[in-house]
């Protein structure tokens, strides 16, 4: 988790900083905020929390529908052949990236507790999550490589190359703030559902007890918040001075999450 929500932060750093003309330190300092922006919100209560996360939810939703259908006239057959030009090779190469675009929908389910009735709410949530998810990942992935084509492979922002080919460059300010959003939404999201992961593991002796307090229904788990914030400070500092790029944070957040 500490990993993990340090390269979401990073990535909506880099579509705000290209949008803005910042360069790398701007997206390091962007992606600090989002980090420190979801500490604070989740430090204020999971029902604070919760609303935020429903409001970006819904938002960058139909922030990514709308990316899709503008994209829909830009399409090329052309794009999709050959289909694999750098063979399986480059299906396993790709392989740690695609598992962390597709992750992440499941952490809710630390919250579990707070539902009303989770034996009936946590399935349909599930369910309804997946879908969601899996209709707009694939949407946007042949929107990419159909409208981009090549292109897409020499940009760090192709929702922006997207939104940008569709309506022109009024788009990057709107992907930045899309971005922006997806991010923080992920990060809540991750943050939310590990501190209270952490009270968990507190209350059944698997991680110091110390931890469990705040972990209670309508509590606020802020020992085992700090502890995560404290912890994803470390890859933090170290993508800051350029000690490690978003690629191996992404690789090392999926070789933890795969198994």
């Amino acid at each position: 988790m500490p990993i993990g929500v340090v390269s979401a932060a990073w990535i909506g750093g880099k579509y705000v900083a290209d949008a803005a003309g910042w360069g790398e330190p701007g997206a390091a300092t962007v992606g600090a905020l989002v980090l420190a922006g979801s500490l604070a919100s989740n430090a204020f209560g999971l029902r604070m929390s919760g609303r935020v996360q429903l409001m970006l939810g819904g938002l960058l939703a139909a922030v990514l529908l709308c990316a899709v259908l503008a994209s829909l006239p830009h399409l090329s057959a052309a794009h999709f052949t050959p289909f694999m030009p750098g063979g399986w090779t480059s299906v396993a190469t790709a392989a740690s990236v695609l598992f962390f675009a597709f992750a992440g929908w499941e952490a809710a389910s630390h919250l579990s507790g707070e539902f009303a009735d989770p034996p009936r709410d946590l399935p349909r949530v599930t369910r309804n999550a997946l879908a969601v998810v899996t209709v707009l990942y694939l949407g946007l992935a042949v929107a990419t490589i159909g409208a981009l084509g090549p292109a897409a492979a020499g940009t760090d922002t192709p929702l922006t190359a997207l939104l940008t080919q569709s309506v022109g460059a009024a788009a990057r300010p709107v992907a930045a703030v899309a971005a922006l959003f997806l991010t923080f939404g992920a990060v809540n999201s991750y943050l939310a559902g590990a501190s209270r992961l952490g009270a968990a593991l507190g209350r059944g002796g698997a991680a110091p007890r110390w931890l469990a307090k705040g972990g209670e229904p309508g509590g606020v788990p802020r020992r085992s918040l700090a502890v995560l914030g404290g912890a994803a400070a470390l890859p933090a500092v170290a993508a800051g001075w350029g000690g490690v790029d978003l690629q191996l944070l992404m690789a090392a957040t999926a070789t933890c999450l795969a198994p």
